[in-house]
């Protein structure tokens, strides 16, 4: 079920209280937010809501749940071996393999979980969720139409455009007859009436109730910050047990929820503006000790900043495990308002300080810490520390299968390069990695147009082997995904000159078996095809390239006559017995195909 509105609406209250109405009916709360601007690691929700699961479960539950998928969850969520201990680990070879085991991993996970405590999976702010995160959801929602648990997302329906992440999932999750909608409509007046009552405990009048509406339009958040105000500012105010207010004519309520939060915060201290200024620079939730060490202030100092903006309902704590609290903004919007208050100098100044913080906190959740730290030094505008920490947030994202994210991060390390003078061969590397991510998100013109650009700069850089290497990659996307084997051979026959002029390595045996491949493929030359799977066995046995022979001899099997099944199933079980043999499992299962 998702539930869809504006800003302010009430989703996240809504979620909230029936999450607590499932929990007290015995079900296990799992939620995860997503968060707005690119400091978010790839899979922020999912890692939250693992996190909180691993720290609460007992190691027995964990066990159970996580079977022989923990080494994989340990890639989301690596404290879980703290808990259970070493796992062993599953290689399948291919990204496009690993990444569904994870996506298995997790929605096992939930099912497992589901015949012990049915969970309540709470997934906040959707529409700032990054891809991965919504192509999880997706595998998870798919594969367990039948399993008792609740997946309970919510979102502001507004933001999601037609090429919005979030609009592929929704178009299929109802087509799939998967989702339930719920659209939060905006209070009618005696709505906002009641709510005005909750608020100050004591039914307003109804000219008030309807000032308040005609203002407000009936948004939640608006009418309780605009009370809110009016009680600040003096235009409600207690007369013995009972509030009166002011004539309405003399009541001046904000045309706008960003003007009323303004004047809320200009009730408080210039000391307690600043600091609510440098939270918002670290976004919706706000690290206290990160705050301390930005803010310069004594902890007296900042306790009373924070109490302040507690006592005026601004920022919130949010209880954790273990009496553990953290805190953050009541709503985005006030966390907005400060953030886009503050001038572009501020701004890079208070990124800069918040990166500096982090960056010298003790190392851990490395994934997430690396992503901040990229998010924070290129606002922060500190180029070297922004290309270094892009760098790694890339390589982080790509090994989780997260591409798009990867993607990313990896095009600003390319415009990040053009402001230093970093290595050329740096740029090479980035634009080989940038081929490979967009290759497994099923791009291949960008992938071929990014590898030319690398062997370009390799070449002249007179790295041959890196440069033949990349060009063999331009040839399998021409082989395999746009089925030109004319196209394929060329660039194949251009990277087998250079790399048999270079001292022999893994890259060449890759090159004999993609060429055998094609060779058997075209079905013109088949003498060649045997050549080139002859020369990647003996030079795949010398340099002990176990996946590369099982993929040799696999190819050999597929070019013998069919009525030679004897040597067929021999080189066949070759191929799947060293495959096994040395845990190269997508090379030894090939030979089941």
């Amino acid at each position: 079920m998702f539930l869809a509105g504006e800003a302010g609406i009430g989703k996240t209250r809504l979620g909230e209280e029936a999450a607590a109405y499932a929990t007290l009916r015995g079900a296990r709360l799992l939620r995860g937010r997503c968060y707005q601007g690119q400091g978010a690691a790839p899979y922020e929700p999912w890692i939250e809501m693992l996190r909180a699961f691993v720290r609460e479960a007992p190691p027995q539950l964990l066990y159970k749940v996580c079977g022989t998928y923990t080494a994989d969850l340990a890639k989301l969520v690596p404290e879980l071996l703290e808990k259970v201990g070493p796992a062993p680990t599953v290689t399948l070879g291919h990204p496009d393999q690993e990444r569904l085991r994870l996506f298995e991993a997790v929605k096992q996970l939930c099912l497992l979980l589901s015949q012990e405590t049915p969970p309540v999976l709470f997934l906040d702010d959707l529409n700032w969720a990054d891809p991965a995160s919504l192509e999880l959801l997706h595998y998870v929602a798919r594969g367990t139409p039948e399993a008792f648990f609740l997946i309970l997302g919510a979102y502001r329906d507004i933001e999601v455009t037609e090429d919005h992440p979030l609009s592929q999932l929704l178009f299929d999750l109802n087509r799939e007859r998967l989702l339930t909608r719920l659209s939060l409509q905006r209070l009618v007046p005696v709505d906002v009436g009641r709510m005005i009552e909750e608020i100050l405990g004591e039914q307003g009048s109804d000219a008030f109730r309807d000032l308040v509406f005609q203002k407000t339009g009936g948004n939640p958040f608006f009418v309780e910050e605009v009370i809110r105000s009016l009680v600040e500012e003096g235009a409600l105010f207690r007369t013995g047990e009972r509030w009166d207010r002011r004539p309405i004519a003399e009541i001046r309520i904000p045309s706008s929820v960003r003007q009323v939060v303004r004047q809320r915060l200009g009730h408080l201290d210039a000391r307690c503006n600043r600091v609510l200024s440098l939270a918002a620079v670290q976004g919706r939730e706000f690290d206290d000790e990160i705050l301390k060490q930005v803010s310069g202030l004594r902890d007296e100092e900042l306790l009373t900043a924070l109490e302040d903006a507690l006592r005026a309902r601004l920022i919130e704590e949010k209880a954790e495990a273990r009496g553990r609290s953290s805190l953050a903004f009541t709503d985005s919007q006030v966390r907005d308002v400060l953030y886009d208050g503050l001038s572009r100098i501020r701004r890079r100044q208070y990124h800069a300080k918040t990166a500096r913080a982090l960056e010298g906190r003790v190392k851990g959740k490395e994934a997430e810490r690396v992503t901040l730290l990229a998010y924070h030094y290129v606002l922060a505008d500190d180029v070297e520390k922004a290309l270094d920490y892009s760098l790694q947030a890339g390589e982080a994202a790509f090994h989780v299968y997260a591409y798009e994210e990867a993607g990313r991060h990896l095009t600003t390390v390319l415009e990040l390069l053009e402001e230093t003078e970093r290595e050329p061969i740096l740029r090479a590397q980035v634009l080989d990695r940038l081929g490979e991510t967009a290759y497994y998100q099923g791009d291949a013109d960008a992938a071929i147009e990014h590898w030319h650009g690398a062997a370009e700069i390799y070449r002249d850089q007179e790295e041959g082997v890196r440069q033949g290497e990349a060009l063999r990659k331009v040839a399998y996307a021409h082989f395999m995904e746009k089925h030109d084997q004319r196209e394929a051979s060329g660039w194949f026959e251009k990277a087998r000159t250079i790399l048999e002029a270079e001292p022999r390595g893994i890259e060449l045996v890759r090159l004999y078996n993609d060429v055998a491949r094609l060779e058997w493929r075209r079905g013109e030359d088949p003498v060649a095809a045997v050549t080139m799977c002859q020369s990647a066995l003996e030079l795949g046995k010398e340099l002990n390239a176990h996946e590369q022979v099982s993929h040799a001899y696999q190819t050999l099997a597929l070019l013998l006559p069919p009525e030679d099944k004897a040597r067929t199933m021999e080189y066949l079980e070759k191929g799947m017995e060293i495959g096994r043999e040395h845990e190269k499992y997508e090379a030894a299962s090939r030979a089941f195909v």
